[in-house]
C-alpha cells in the first residue's frame, strides 16, 4: 500500500499539542476499541479536531499507530538503564531486577500493549512496524551482557539477548495480559534461576 501523502512535522507548540491530542486520543480508542475497529475520523472526533487536521499530521491510521509504537519503545529504551540494576557483586540479584524492571513495564499502557502484540501476530504489516521499534531493545541487553562479561558463560551477546527478551516476553504477556491467578513473585524467581543457569558462570552464583 502507498502512502505518500505528504503531512507537516509538529515543529510549533500549537502543533506539537496537536499532534499530542491525536496519539492520546488514537491510544484510548486502539486500547478500547481496538486498531482494526477504530477508524480515523472516531480518532478525529476523539480528539476534537477535524478529520483535515489528522491528516495534515498524519498519512493514515498506520502512520498514527507507527507513532505510538516508537513512543512506547522509546520509553522503554529510556527507562531501561542497564547501569541502574544494582551488581553489588550478586550476578543473581542483577538478573533478577532486570526481570523485575521488564515486568513492571508491562504494567504501563497494558491494554495498548496487549493490543500491540495481538495485532503483531493477525497482520504481517503490523508486525513489521513493532519489529522495527522492538529490534532497538536487544541492543541494550546485548550491550548490558558484554560490559559485564566476566559473570556470563555466554559469549554470543546478541544471540543471548534474542532468548532473553522473547522467551521473558511471552512469559510477562501471558502473566499481566490475561485474568489468572499466578503467583508474579514465584514467576520472577523461577525466571531467574531458569536465566541464571543459562548465563551466569557457576562461581558467580551466589545466591
Amino acid at each position: 500500500m502507498k502512502r505518500e501523502k505528504q503531512v507537516r512535522t509538529p515543529k510549533q507548540q500549537r502543533s506539537l499539542e496537536k499532534a499530542a491530542l491525536i496519539k492520546k486520543a488514537a491510544l484510548e480508542l486502539f486500547s478500547d476499541k481496538g486498531y482494526f475497529k477504530t477508524t480515523t475520523n472516531e480518532i478525529a472526533k476523539h480528539a476534537g479536531l477535524s478529520i483535515g487536521t489528522i491528516y495534515s499530521y498524519y498519512k493514515d491510521k498506520l502512520d498514527i499507530y507507527e507513532e505510538l509504537v516508537k513512543d512506547h519503545y522509546t520509553a522503554a529504551a529510556e527507562k531501561a538503564d542497564m547501569e541502574h540494576i544494582p551488581l553489588n557483586g550478586s550476578a543473581y540479584e542483577t538478573m533478577r531486577g532486570l526481570i523485575h524492571m521488564t515486568w513492571q513495564s508491562h504494567y504501563v499502557n497494558t491494554a495498548f500493549q496487549k493490543e500491540m502484540a495481538a495485532l503483531s501476530s493477525q497482520s504481517d504489516e503490523l508486525r513489521a512496524v513493532e519489529q522495527k521499534y522492538r529490534d532497538s531493545m536487544a541492543p541494550v541487553i546485548a550491550a548490558f551482557l558484554e560490559n559485564h562479561k566476566e559473570f556470563y558463560r555466554v559469549t554470543d551477546y546478541q544471540t543471548a539477548s534474542l532468548l532473553i527478551t522473547t522467551s521473558l516476553e511471552a512469559v510477562i504477556h501471558e502473566a499481566v495480559f490475561f485474568p489468572n491467578d499466578y503467583d508474579q513473585e514465584a514467576i520472577i524467581r523461577e525466571l531467574t534461576d531458569m536465566f541464571c543457569a543459562y548465563l551466569i558462570k557457576p562461581e558467580f552464583l551466589s545466591c
